[in-house]
Protein backbone atom coordinates (compact mmCIF):
# COMPACT_ATOMS: atom_id res chain seq x y z
CA UNK A 1 0.00 0.00 0.00
CA UNK A 2 1.58 3.24 -0.98
CA UNK A 3 0.58 6.65 -2.05
CA UNK A 4 -2.49 6.80 -4.22
CA UNK A 5 -3.09 9.02 -7.20
CA UNK A 6 -4.40 12.50 -7.74
CA UNK A 7 -6.27 13.10 -10.96
CA UNK A 8 -8.24 15.97 -12.49
CA UNK A 9 -12.00 15.70 -12.25
CA UNK A 10 -13.38 13.68 -15.11
CA UNK A 11 -16.63 14.51 -16.85
CA UNK A 12 -18.25 11.48 -15.19
CA UNK A 13 -17.06 12.57 -11.73
CA UNK A 14 -18.36 16.08 -12.35
CA UNK A 15 -21.73 14.74 -13.53
CA UNK A 16 -22.04 12.37 -10.54
CA UNK A 17 -21.19 15.10 -8.05
CA UNK A 18 -22.74 18.08 -9.81
CA UNK A 19 -25.41 18.62 -7.20
CA UNK A 20 -22.91 18.64 -4.33
CA UNK A 21 -20.28 20.65 -6.17
CA UNK A 22 -22.79 23.31 -7.23
CA UNK A 23 -23.32 24.21 -3.59
CA UNK A 24 -19.60 24.12 -2.86
CA UNK A 25 -18.64 26.19 -5.90
CA UNK A 26 -20.84 29.09 -4.85
CA UNK A 27 -18.92 29.56 -1.61
CA UNK A 28 -16.34 32.36 -1.86
CA UNK A 29 -13.36 31.83 0.38
CA UNK A 30 -10.20 33.92 0.31
CA UNK A 31 -9.72 36.55 -2.36
CA UNK A 32 -11.36 37.10 -5.68
CA UNK A 33 -10.89 34.77 -8.61
CA UNK A 34 -9.80 37.25 -11.25
CA UNK A 35 -6.61 35.35 -12.09
CA UNK A 36 -6.01 32.33 -14.31
CA UNK A 37 -7.29 28.83 -13.56
CA UNK A 38 -4.44 26.56 -12.48
CA UNK A 39 -4.06 22.89 -11.56
CA UNK A 40 -2.17 21.02 -8.88
CA UNK A 41 1.16 19.47 -9.87
CA UNK A 42 -0.04 15.93 -9.14
CA UNK A 43 3.25 14.33 -10.19
CA UNK A 44 5.03 16.27 -7.43
CA UNK A 45 2.58 15.38 -4.64
CA UNK A 46 4.10 14.14 -1.41
CA UNK A 47 2.22 12.01 1.14
CA UNK A 48 3.45 11.60 4.70
CA UNK A 49 1.90 9.16 7.18
CA UNK A 50 5.02 7.94 8.99
CA UNK A 51 6.90 10.26 11.27
CA UNK A 52 9.94 9.96 13.52
CA UNK A 53 7.99 8.71 16.54
CA UNK A 54 7.15 5.58 18.46
CA UNK A 55 4.09 5.10 16.24
CA UNK A 56 4.41 3.45 12.85
CA UNK A 57 1.74 5.72 11.35
CA UNK A 58 0.22 9.07 12.22
CA UNK A 59 -2.28 11.31 10.48
CA UNK A 60 -1.89 11.37 6.70
CA UNK A 61 -0.73 14.65 5.17
CA UNK A 62 -0.91 15.19 1.41
CA UNK A 63 1.12 18.14 0.11
CA UNK A 64 0.71 19.23 -3.50
CA UNK A 65 2.38 22.16 -5.27
CA UNK A 66 0.26 24.31 -7.58
CA UNK A 67 1.33 24.38 -11.26
CA UNK A 68 3.11 27.60 -12.25
CA UNK A 69 2.38 29.33 -8.94
CA UNK A 70 4.25 29.88 -5.72
CA UNK A 71 1.58 28.01 -3.78
CA UNK A 72 0.96 24.68 -2.06
CA UNK A 73 -2.13 22.72 -1.08
CA UNK A 74 -1.97 20.86 2.26
CA UNK A 75 -4.57 18.22 3.10
CA UNK A 76 -4.72 16.52 6.51
CA UNK A 77 -6.57 13.27 7.26
CA UNK A 78 -6.67 12.25 10.96
CA UNK A 79 -6.17 8.56 11.80
CA UNK A 80 -8.24 8.36 14.98
CA UNK A 81 -11.46 6.90 13.53
CA UNK A 82 -12.69 4.87 10.57
CA UNK A 83 -15.10 7.76 9.96
CA UNK A 84 -12.59 9.55 7.76
CA UNK A 85 -12.53 13.33 7.73
CA UNK A 86 -10.14 15.84 6.27
CA UNK A 87 -9.13 19.47 6.37
CA UNK A 88 -7.21 21.49 3.84
CA UNK A 89 -5.48 24.80 3.31
CA UNK A 90 -4.15 26.52 0.21
CA UNK A 91 -0.98 28.47 1.02
CA UNK A 92 0.09 31.21 -1.41
CA UNK A 93 3.56 32.77 -1.19
CA UNK A 94 4.77 36.18 -2.35
CA UNK A 95 5.77 36.25 -6.00
CA UNK A 96 9.22 37.38 -4.81
CA UNK A 97 9.72 34.33 -2.53
CA UNK A 98 12.64 32.18 -3.66
CA UNK A 99 12.14 28.53 -4.56
CA UNK A 100 14.67 27.57 -1.85
CA UNK A 101 12.69 29.38 0.85
CA UNK A 102 9.43 27.78 -0.32
CA UNK A 103 11.13 24.36 -0.29
CA UNK A 104 12.29 25.07 3.28
CA UNK A 105 8.69 25.88 4.27
CA UNK A 106 7.55 22.65 2.56
CA UNK A 107 10.11 20.64 4.56
CA UNK A 108 9.00 22.29 7.81
CA UNK A 109 5.48 20.93 7.28
CA UNK A 110 6.53 17.34 7.97
CA UNK A 111 9.80 17.67 9.89
CA UNK A 112 10.86 19.32 13.12
CA UNK A 113 10.77 22.79 11.51
CA UNK A 114 14.48 22.75 10.81
CA UNK A 115 14.42 25.91 8.70
CA UNK A 116 13.58 29.04 10.74
CA UNK A 117 14.04 31.36 7.73
CA UNK A 118 11.54 29.57 5.48
CA UNK A 119 9.13 31.55 3.33
CA UNK A 120 5.84 32.52 4.97
CA UNK A 121 2.54 32.41 3.05
CA UNK A 122 1.02 35.80 2.22
CA UNK A 123 -2.41 34.19 1.85
CA UNK A 124 -3.84 31.07 3.49
CA UNK A 125 -7.27 29.83 2.47
CA UNK A 126 -9.10 27.20 4.49
CA UNK A 127 -10.91 24.76 2.21
CA UNK A 128 -13.80 24.13 4.60
CA UNK A 129 -16.62 22.50 2.62
CA UNK A 130 -14.55 22.55 -0.59
CA UNK A 131 -12.90 19.29 0.59
CA UNK A 132 -15.30 16.35 0.40
CA UNK A 133 -14.61 12.72 1.33
CA UNK A 134 -16.12 10.74 -1.55
CA UNK A 135 -15.38 7.27 -0.17
CA UNK A 136 -13.31 5.50 2.48
CA UNK A 137 -12.99 1.74 2.24
CA UNK A 138 -11.00 -0.61 4.44
CA UNK A 139 -8.55 -2.54 2.28
CA UNK A 140 -6.73 -4.51 4.98
CA UNK A 141 -4.95 -4.36 8.29
CA UNK A 142 -1.33 -3.76 9.15
CA UNK A 143 0.59 -4.66 12.30
CA UNK A 144 3.97 -2.93 11.84
CA UNK A 145 4.87 -3.45 15.50
CA UNK A 146 3.72 -6.01 18.01
CA UNK A 147 1.84 -3.44 20.08
CA UNK A 148 0.18 -1.56 17.18
CA UNK A 149 -2.56 -2.43 14.72
CA UNK A 150 -3.90 -0.24 11.92
CA UNK A 151 -6.87 -0.57 9.59
CA UNK A 152 -5.74 0.50 6.12
CA UNK A 153 -8.30 2.82 4.51
CA UNK A 154 -8.34 3.75 0.81
CA UNK A 155 -9.73 7.29 0.75
CA UNK A 156 -11.05 9.17 -2.28
CA UNK A 157 -11.55 12.91 -1.85
CA UNK A 158 -12.76 15.75 -4.03
CA UNK A 159 -11.69 19.40 -3.98
CA UNK A 160 -13.96 22.06 -5.51
CA UNK A 161 -12.48 25.14 -7.22
CA UNK A 162 -10.61 27.36 -4.74
CA UNK A 163 -10.32 31.08 -5.62
CA UNK A 164 -7.22 32.94 -4.41
CA UNK A 165 -6.12 36.53 -5.04
CA UNK A 166 -3.82 35.67 -8.00
CA UNK A 167 -5.48 32.56 -9.43
CA UNK A 168 -8.22 29.95 -9.04
CA UNK A 169 -7.15 26.41 -8.19
CA UNK A 170 -9.18 24.04 -10.37
CA UNK A 171 -11.10 21.32 -8.59
CA UNK A 172 -9.81 17.76 -8.76
CA UNK A 173 -10.27 14.33 -7.27
CA UNK A 174 -7.53 12.40 -5.51
CA UNK A 175 -6.84 9.29 -3.50
CA UNK A 176 -4.69 8.57 -0.49
CA UNK A 177 -4.22 5.92 2.18
CA UNK A 178 -5.04 6.55 5.85
CA UNK A 179 -3.80 4.15 8.54
CA UNK A 180 -6.39 4.18 11.35
CA UNK A 181 -4.88 3.14 14.68
CA UNK A 182 -7.02 0.37 16.18
CA UNK A 183 -4.70 -1.01 18.85
CA UNK A 184 -1.97 0.72 20.82
CA UNK A 185 -1.64 3.94 22.76
CA UNK A 186 -2.45 7.13 20.94
CA UNK A 187 -0.12 10.11 21.20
Amino acid sequence: MGNRSIRPLTLAAIAMGALGLAGLGGCKMGGGNSGPRVSVAASQAQTVSSYFSIYAHGPTRVMVPVEGQKAALLLDFPNESKTISGTGRLHVFAETASEDMIEAWWNNQYSDALFPDAAEPVETISLGGKLEIVSAEMTGTERPREDQSYDVMAVTYRIADVPADRFTLEGFEGETTVYVMMEGKRP
